[in-house]
């Protein structure tokens, strides 16, 4: 969970040293971005109880963790498409922004997609967890040290941060992707 953790909370920290006259919109599209990995939480922890086995996922368990996926697809996939079109109104709603400048808007888009893979990785890293298996631990570790380390190299401005941010979070979403389809059921 370490390496989730990064990636899920070192961006604003990241902004703050790198571009601490922007942290504090940064912050506002970061706790609105965060809203929608939270979605698909309640259903990661129902999963993980349904789907506890020794290693070997059966094929109740990968019915099951279908469904959780389409659900955390269809709850993520949504938020993305409002916030999307109306990033004005989390601002509003969330921190009484009543005339968010451009820029501003932008930055909530980009970042909520940017965090959006998270959803999945944190969805498939608990399923991966109650099937005992954890070889994709080391790869969410090489994601949020490439995170780190891209943002190091690349940091010109604050949306260099997210793309590095979304580049490290579709790549761990990606890993325990395949990690679930190596360990199908033959």
């Amino acid at each position: 969970l370490a390496g989730y953790g990064v990636l899920m909370n070192s961006d604003l920290m990241l902004v703050r040293h790198f571009h601490p006259d922007e942290a504090g919109y940064f912050a506002q599209a970061a706790t609105i971005g965060r809203s929608v990995i939270f979605l698909p939480m309640p259903i990661a922890m129902a999963l993980f109880p349904k789907v506890i086995s020794s290693g070997l996922a059966s094929a109740d368990s990968r019915r099951t963790l279908a469904r959780a996926l389409l659900m955390a697809l269809g709850l993520i996939g949504s938020a993305v498409i409002m916030v999307w079109l109306l990033p004005w109104l989390p601002l509003r709603i969330l921190f009484g922004v009543k005339e968010p400048s451009p820029e501003s808007l932008a930055l909530v888009r980009w970042v909520c997609l940017a965090m959006s893979p998270l959803g999945l990785t944190y969805l498939l890293l608990h399923f991966e967890m109650a099937q005992h298996r954890f070889e994709a631990v080391p790869w969410l570790i090489a994601c949020a040290l490439a995170y780190v380390g891209g943002v190091y190299l690349w940091h010109d401005t604050v949306l260099h941060i997210v793309a590095a941010l979304g580049g490290a979070a579709l790549t761990s979403a990606i890993v325990f992707a395949v990690m679930l389809v190596r360990h199908r059921p033959r």
